[in-house]
């Protein structure tokens, strides 16, 4: 009976891979034709050439680029503007948070089983920060040994800086910690935002773009998006489940990792498509330069 919230926790990753896999076909596609159309009309109207002067070309990475900027930007506005408004709820100590917290505990206290608790224990367990850190340090280790050390430092900066946004933001709020006499496991310092969410959010959430950025699979990129899911998920709730956080508490940890975790995919993949967009712009630039000078003439 024991193994069964594993057999769940499995199967859940499996729904989730299947439309995953189905929706990233799909997706993929369409992409492509949006970034086909959209780099057809800059061309037309020549955009690009009246913004920026003659050594910003070709023009389509930075349409690209200028995408991804604008995508990431709406992203973390929405999820910085939600922990914000947790986070004022939970200063004013307003009745509706109250409630829902209060409500949250007592279902997970009511709802108890011996079948789940071993599940809920792992998770937990693997999500200290000593267990994030490990596991962050296997996969920046296997990105230095496919030769990607881009990768390698974003797994490992993206994790250490989230693991100190944490620490600064329990300092700043210092929330206490619900009543541990009925709590079933401990749990030391304080409580908002949730360590365990917030963290496996940025370590798990990294692990995953590095999966979609080193494998060619479209296997493996659509499952390791799904256990990924479903693994910050399990660990979620179950500090919930604990008595170790307030459900707020697990919302904000969510909120602040979506916006740390998507602020430092936005930098590392525009830091990476300009370079590599301003060096195949010079050699571009290069070429037509050579072939122009005089002592290069046929004639």
């Amino acid at each position: 009976m024991e193994a069964i919230p594993f057999f769940v926790w499995a199967g859940s990753i499996l729904v989730l891979w299947m439309l995953f896999y189905a929706a990233y076909r799909v997706s993929h596609a369409s992409g492509r034709r949006l970034f086909t159309w959209l780099s057809a009309r800059a061309s037309e109207r020549d955009f690009f050439t009246k913004l920026f002067p003659a050594r910003f070309q070709p023009r389509t990475p930075y349409l690209k680029l200028g995408l991804l900027l604008l995508a990431g930007a709406i992203v973390v506005f929405i999820t910085g503007d939600w922990f914000v408004d947790i986070a004022e709820e939970v200063t004013a100590n307003s009745e509706t948070i109250r409630t829902l917290d209060e409500n949250a505990r007592a279902w997970a206290v009511e709802h108890r089983r011996d079948t789940m608790l071993l599940f809920v224990l792992f998770v937990t367990t693997v999500s200290q920060p000593g267990g994030l850190g490990i596991i962050a340090a296997g996969m920046a280790v296997f990105c230095l040994f496919r030769k990607r050390r881009d990768l390698a430092f974003f797994v490992a900066a993206s994790s250490l800086g989230g693991a100190l946004l944490n620490v600064l933001l329990k300092e700043w709020f210092k929330r206490d910690r619900p009543d541990l006499a009925v709590a079933l496991s401990d749990a030391p310092g304080y409580s908002f935002p949730s360590g365990h969410t917030m963290g496996s959010m940025i370590v798990i959430g990294s692990i995953v773009w590095a999966i979609l950025r080193l494998s060619h699979s479209r296997a493996a990129k659509t499952f390791s998006l799904a256990a990924g899911i479903s693994s910050i998920l399990a660990i979620s709730s179950s500090r919930i489940y604990l008595g170790v956080h307030w459900l707020t508490d697990v919302a904000a940890g969510l909120a602040a990792g979506v916006t740390w975790l998507v602020f430092a995919i936005v930098i590392w993949e525009a830091s990476r498509r300009l370079h590599f967009t301003r060096a195949a712009a010079k050699a571009h630039l290069g070429s037509a330069g050579v072939g122009s000078e005089p002592g290069n003439s046929t004639h």
